[in-house]
Protein backbone atom coordinates (compact mmCIF):
# COMPACT_ATOMS: atom_id res chain seq x y z
CA UNK A 1 0.00 0.00 0.00
CA UNK A 2 2.83 2.51 0.55
CA UNK A 3 4.18 1.70 -2.75
CA UNK A 4 0.89 2.60 -3.99
CA UNK A 5 0.83 5.76 -2.27
CA UNK A 6 4.51 6.52 -2.99
CA UNK A 7 3.67 5.94 -7.08
CA UNK A 8 0.34 8.19 -6.71
CA UNK A 9 1.61 10.66 -4.63
CA UNK A 10 0.57 13.66 -6.58
CA UNK A 11 -3.24 11.78 -7.21
CA UNK A 12 -3.20 11.50 -3.57
CA UNK A 13 -2.20 14.99 -2.27
CA UNK A 14 -4.43 16.52 -4.65
CA UNK A 15 -7.74 14.18 -3.85
CA UNK A 16 -6.61 15.37 0.08
CA UNK A 17 -6.30 18.78 -1.42
CA UNK A 18 -9.71 18.49 -2.91
CA UNK A 19 -11.05 17.25 0.25
CA UNK A 20 -9.58 19.30 2.78
CA UNK A 21 -11.22 22.09 0.29
CA UNK A 22 -14.44 20.66 0.50
CA UNK A 23 -14.22 20.46 4.20
CA UNK A 24 -12.92 24.12 4.32
CA UNK A 25 -15.82 25.32 2.07
CA UNK A 26 -18.51 23.11 4.63
CA UNK A 27 -16.65 25.03 7.49
CA UNK A 28 -16.97 28.39 6.04
CA UNK A 29 -21.00 27.71 5.20
CA UNK A 30 -21.71 26.02 8.35
CA UNK A 31 -20.00 29.48 10.04
CA UNK A 32 -21.67 31.27 7.96
CA UNK A 33 -24.92 29.89 9.01
CA UNK A 34 -24.10 29.73 12.67
CA UNK A 35 -23.48 33.72 12.18
CA UNK A 36 -26.62 34.21 10.64
CA UNK A 37 -28.26 32.48 13.48
CA UNK A 38 -26.51 33.96 16.23
CA UNK A 39 -27.61 37.29 14.36
CA UNK A 40 -31.50 35.88 14.60
CA UNK A 41 -30.89 35.33 17.99
CA UNK A 42 -29.28 38.53 18.77
CA UNK A 43 -31.97 40.28 17.05
CA UNK A 44 -34.90 38.24 19.27
CA UNK A 45 -32.83 39.17 22.19
CA UNK A 46 -32.75 42.94 21.38
CA UNK A 47 -37.28 42.73 20.06
CA UNK A 48 -37.54 40.93 23.35
CA UNK A 49 -35.20 43.62 25.35
CA UNK A 50 -37.48 46.15 23.55
CA UNK A 51 -40.73 44.49 24.20
CA UNK A 52 -39.88 44.03 28.01
CA UNK A 53 -38.78 48.44 28.22
CA UNK A 54 -42.51 48.86 26.98
CA UNK A 55 -44.12 46.29 28.95
CA UNK A 56 -42.27 48.24 32.21
CA UNK A 57 -43.33 51.26 30.29
CA UNK A 58 -46.95 49.81 30.13
CA UNK A 59 -46.85 49.05 33.49
CA UNK A 60 -45.71 52.41 34.96
CA UNK A 61 -48.04 54.53 32.76
CA UNK A 62 -50.84 51.81 34.05
CA UNK A 63 -49.61 52.60 37.51
CA UNK A 64 -49.54 56.07 37.33
CA UNK A 65 -52.89 56.36 35.83
CA UNK A 66 -54.18 54.34 38.44
CA UNK A 67 -53.25 56.72 41.18
CA UNK A 68 -54.27 59.82 39.18
CA UNK A 69 -57.43 58.23 38.98
CA UNK A 70 -57.14 57.37 43.16
CA UNK A 71 -56.70 60.75 43.43
CA UNK A 72 -59.48 62.30 41.70
CA UNK A 73 -61.32 59.65 43.49
CA UNK A 74 -59.98 60.65 46.55
CA UNK A 75 -60.42 64.41 45.98
CA UNK A 76 -63.95 63.95 44.93
CA UNK A 77 -64.63 62.46 47.92
CA UNK A 78 -63.61 65.28 49.88
CA UNK A 79 -65.55 67.76 48.00
CA UNK A 80 -68.32 65.53 48.23
CA UNK A 81 -67.71 65.19 51.94
CA UNK A 82 -67.55 69.28 52.21
CA UNK A 83 -70.77 70.35 50.37
CA UNK A 84 -72.43 67.67 52.40
CA UNK A 85 -71.43 69.32 55.62
CA UNK A 86 -72.02 72.70 54.83
CA UNK A 87 -75.51 71.51 53.18
CA UNK A 88 -76.16 69.65 56.52
CA UNK A 89 -74.72 72.62 58.37
CA UNK A 90 -76.86 75.04 56.36
CA UNK A 91 -80.05 73.04 57.02
CA UNK A 92 -79.02 72.51 60.79
CA UNK A 93 -78.79 76.25 61.22
CA UNK A 94 -82.18 76.79 59.40
CA UNK A 95 -83.90 73.95 61.76
CA UNK A 96 -82.24 75.67 64.57
CA UNK A 97 -85.28 78.10 65.32
CA UNK A 98 -88.14 75.15 65.01
CA UNK A 99 -89.59 73.91 67.80
CA UNK A 100 -89.54 69.75 67.98
CA UNK A 101 -92.64 70.48 70.25
CA UNK A 102 -95.31 72.48 68.23
CA UNK A 103 -95.91 73.06 64.53
CA UNK A 104 -95.27 76.78 64.49
CA UNK A 105 -96.65 77.78 60.49
CA UNK A 106 -94.81 81.62 60.89
CA UNK A 107 -91.27 79.43 61.82
CA UNK A 108 -91.96 76.87 58.91
CA UNK A 109 -92.30 80.34 56.59
CA UNK A 110 -89.65 81.56 58.02
CA UNK A 111 -87.81 78.33 57.10
CA UNK A 112 -85.17 78.90 53.66
CA UNK A 113 -86.66 77.09 51.25
CA UNK A 114 -86.06 73.21 50.38
CA UNK A 115 -85.94 72.64 47.20
CA UNK A 116 -85.94 68.88 45.52
CA UNK A 117 -82.81 70.03 43.54
CA UNK A 118 -81.55 70.82 46.78
CA UNK A 119 -82.43 67.71 48.17
CA UNK A 120 -81.37 65.67 45.17
CA UNK A 121 -77.88 67.57 45.37
CA UNK A 122 -77.55 66.52 49.17
CA UNK A 123 -78.31 62.90 48.54
CA UNK A 124 -75.80 62.61 45.50
CA UNK A 125 -73.27 64.41 47.91
CA UNK A 126 -73.64 61.55 50.26
CA UNK A 127 -73.51 59.03 47.83
CA UNK A 128 -70.70 60.47 46.82
CA UNK A 129 -69.19 61.09 50.30
CA UNK A 130 -69.68 57.31 50.83
CA UNK A 131 -71.50 58.18 54.43
CA UNK A 132 -73.86 55.93 56.00
CA UNK A 133 -76.71 55.68 53.97
CA UNK A 134 -79.00 55.70 57.28
CA UNK A 135 -78.22 58.88 57.98
CA UNK A 136 -78.22 60.49 55.24
CA UNK A 137 -81.47 59.23 54.05
CA UNK A 138 -83.70 59.40 57.03
CA UNK A 139 -81.91 63.65 56.70
CA UNK A 140 -83.04 63.57 53.32
CA UNK A 141 -86.74 61.80 53.86
CA UNK A 142 -87.20 64.39 57.09
CA UNK A 143 -86.51 67.39 55.13
CA UNK A 144 -88.66 65.73 52.05
CA UNK A 145 -91.47 65.93 54.62
CA UNK A 146 -90.60 69.41 56.08
CA UNK A 147 -90.75 71.21 52.67
CA UNK A 148 -94.04 69.09 51.63
CA UNK A 149 -95.51 70.82 55.43
CA UNK A 150 -93.53 74.01 54.50
CA UNK A 151 -95.14 74.13 51.28
CA UNK A 152 -98.99 73.40 52.54
CA UNK A 153 -98.59 76.16 55.03
CA UNK A 154 -97.36 78.32 52.23
CA UNK A 155 -100.21 77.73 50.45
CA UNK A 156 -102.82 77.90 52.86
CA UNK A 157 -104.88 81.33 53.53
CA UNK A 158 -106.21 80.29 56.66
CA UNK A 159 -104.77 79.12 60.22
CA UNK A 160 -103.38 75.84 60.24
CA UNK A 161 -104.89 73.27 61.72
CA UNK A 162 -102.63 70.20 62.22
CA UNK A 163 -103.80 66.83 63.62
CA UNK A 164 -102.79 65.02 66.60
CA UNK A 165 -100.72 62.91 64.06
CA UNK A 166 -99.28 65.64 61.98
CA UNK A 167 -97.83 67.03 65.03
CA UNK A 168 -96.32 63.62 66.46
CA UNK A 169 -95.28 62.74 63.14
CA UNK A 170 -93.62 66.63 62.51
CA UNK A 171 -91.76 66.19 66.32
CA UNK A 172 -90.21 63.13 65.31
CA UNK A 173 -89.33 64.52 62.07
CA UNK A 174 -87.63 67.62 63.47
CA UNK A 175 -85.20 65.57 66.06
CA UNK A 176 -84.82 62.74 63.14
CA UNK A 177 -83.31 65.35 60.88
CA UNK A 178 -81.44 67.51 63.48
CA UNK A 179 -80.27 63.90 65.14
CA UNK A 180 -79.00 62.56 61.01
CA UNK A 181 -77.67 65.79 59.95
CA UNK A 182 -75.50 66.21 62.60
CA UNK A 183 -74.05 63.27 61.87
CA UNK A 184 -72.86 64.48 59.08
CA UNK A 185 -71.45 68.14 60.00
CA UNK A 186 -69.01 69.30 63.03
CA UNK A 187 -71.48 72.21 62.84
CA UNK A 188 -73.49 73.03 65.87
CA UNK A 189 -75.82 76.17 66.38
CA UNK A 190 -75.52 77.95 68.98
CA UNK A 191 -79.11 77.68 69.92
CA UNK A 192 -81.46 75.37 68.95
CA UNK A 193 -84.99 75.16 70.11
CA UNK A 194 -86.45 71.53 71.66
Amino acid sequence: MWEWLNTNAGAVQAVAAGVSAFVAWKLVALTRRYVDLTGILAESAKQQVEIAKLQAQTAKDIHEATRRQQKLVEDAKAQAERQLSSMAAKYLAALAGLSSQTIAPSALQALPRISTQDLDTFSQAAIQANVKPDDADAAASGLSWLAGLQERVAVSQNSQQFSQAETTMYSKTVRNVRESLRKLTNFRPASEEY
